[in-house]
């Protein structure tokens, strides 16, 4: 919320219309050139003397401004302006789930009508340990902070994650995130959580779906641990969390 505040403190300050195209596209260029030039802070958010943002931080920043240009319907990722809000160059690493396969299984889970899988997708990315997916009730989402209680800790959901649950019909407080489908009263949806083994056989069903098949469950949530998932654009770009994974 604090770059996308200071995102609209930039288009205030240069007194632009959100409408004008133009007028935003000369902000997303002067935004982007701050980030280039303005120095790091310090664990006590003290301004260091020395040095510049680094990959990480500046890709993040880039990630909402991404985000909120293409919801003002002001820039498409196809368009030649896109350029202006890329960040800095992402070294894939070899040992996790690549953009491209996760890009696979999305064109599989995405759009379904059964959303669980696609909804355990994104909460694994979001770095929610397998076991807690078929413990978490409605009760655990604030929406309006964008954050998921899950156990002690607080998480940060991203767009398409708050979209997915939001969207969810007759929804109640003490409602599973993972409802089971498989028990039902008098003729009724059941409001029976999902077990882990169901989840894991609805999953691998999912998985032979995908040419070379999909990914486990194990997979996802390692990267959801090292990379935040940005699909703006339409598809997969890892983010990753330790800035040595940057080139």
């Amino acid at each position: 919320m604090k770059i996308l505040a200071e995102l609209g403190g930039l288009v205030q300050q240069r007194k632009c219309d959100p409408r004008d195209r133009s007028a935003m596209l000369e902000v997303a260029k002067a935004f982007r050139d701050q980030l280039d030039t303005r120095p790091p802070k310090d664990r006590n958010g003290n301004i260091k003397k020395e040095g510049k943002l680094s990959p990480l931080s500046v890709e993040r920043y880039m990630i909402v401004a991404r985000r909120y240009f293409r919801y003002a319907g002001l820039l498409e990722p196809n368009s030649p302006d896109w350029e202006l809000l890329k960040g800095p160059t992402i070294r894939r690493s070899r040992t996790l789930f690549s953009p491209e396969e996760l890009d696979a299984w999305f064109s599989v889970v995405s759009g379904r009508e059964d959303k669980r899988i696609e909804l355990a997708t994104w909460l694994l990315l979001t770095e929610v340990p397998v076991a807690s997916l078929v413990e978490l009730a409605f009760a655990d989402v604030d929406l309006a902070r964008c954050t998921l209680q899950v156990g002690k800790v607080r998480r940060q959901i991203g767009p398409e994650l708050g979209q997915l649950l939001s969207s969810a019909e007759n929804r109640q407080d003490t409602d599973p995130l993972l409802i089971s489908e498989a028990r039902r009263h008098g003729g009724r949806r059941s409001r029976s959580p999902m077990t882990v083994p169901g989840l894991r056989s609805l999953w691998n069903d999912a998985r032979l779906l995908v040419p070379g098949k999909g990914p486990t469950m194990a997979a996802l949530l390692a990267v959801g641990r090292q990379a935040i998932v940005d699909r703006t654009a339409g598809e997969s770009i890892y983010v990753f969390r330790d800035p040595v994974r940057l080139a």
